[in-house]
């Protein structure tokens, strides 16, 4: 959210994580141990779609231009679970935000830590200021750091 839009809210900003590299298992040979944004310009890119008010896209696109790369985008969505889908059935490679790591049927992939990425998702809690709110949400706000 952009943070001109956070003036009606309270926000609590949670530890930033880095964006992982997904691919198909079976690609993990055609890639080094640790790989750097060059060695994906050859495999089919699946990029994570535009959102409203989110700007990881774009960031990735900027961090590829950086480098005097492009990757070879095939397709988009927007639907993560899908694209972990696609990338699981060998259609291409990915970059999505690390955060989602632990939700992630990962039986089929290879995953990658991406340290030269400058691009990272910074997840927050928000709730609106001056509004009631339960007991148990208020312990909940609470627990957040």
């Amino acid at each position: 959210m952009r943070p001109s839009m956070t003036d009606d809210y309270d926000v609590k900003t949670l530890e930033s994580e880095p964006n992982i590299l997904i691919t198909p298992e079976s690609w993990a040979s055609s890639l080094p141990e640790e790989p750097e944004l060059k060695d994906l310009v050859h495999l089919p890119f699946i990029m994570l779609g535009a959102m409203k008010d989110y700007t990881f896209r774009n960031d990735l696109l900027k961090s590829f231009a950086r480098r005097g790369i492009k990757p070879d985008i095939v397709m988009e969505c927007k639907d993560l679970p899908i694209l972990v889908s696609l990338v699981s059935h060998e259609l291409g490679i990915s970059i999505i935000p690390g955060m989602n790591k632990k939700s992630l049927d990962t039986e089929h992939l290879k995953i990658y830590k991406l340290p030269q990425l400058e691009v990272t998702v910074e997840p927050v809690f928000l709730k609106l200021k001056d509004i009631p709110m339960s007991t148990a949400a208020n312990n909940f706000w609470n627990l957040v750091n």
